[in-house]
């Protein structure tokens, strides 16, 4: 569910949209944590909209350092390492503050 969905069931208000989403875990912070995701990218102040071409700068820079190391392994390799990815996805390995 989208966080202002989220909101709108929990508190009748839409506007909670930002505490329904740190609720639910789906900040940048719980998802790193959780390891659901290989990078956070930051964006610039007052959003990426503010300054496109230093968001296509970061967005790229990530991408390029991601994507590199993979280049590098053949196809059961790179099967194998998704496969383990996605299969690590829920399982509690240890206690995340969240």
């Amino acid at each position: 569910i989208r966080p202002e969905g989220c909101a709108t069931i929990l508190w009748r208000d839409a506007s909670k949209a930002e505490q329904a989403a740190a609720t639910l875990g789906l900040t940048s912070e719980t998802l790193s944590k959780l390891g659901l995701v290989d990078e956070v990218i930051h964006e610039p102040l007052g959003g990426a909209h503010r300054d496109l071409a230093m968001t296509y700068r970061a967005v790229q820079m990530a991408l390029t350092k991601n994507l590199a190391p993979l280049l590098e392994l053949g196809p059961e390799e790179l099967v194998d390492l998704r496969y383990k990815k996605y299969r690590a996805m829920g399982r509690i390995q240890r206690e995340v503050k969240v």
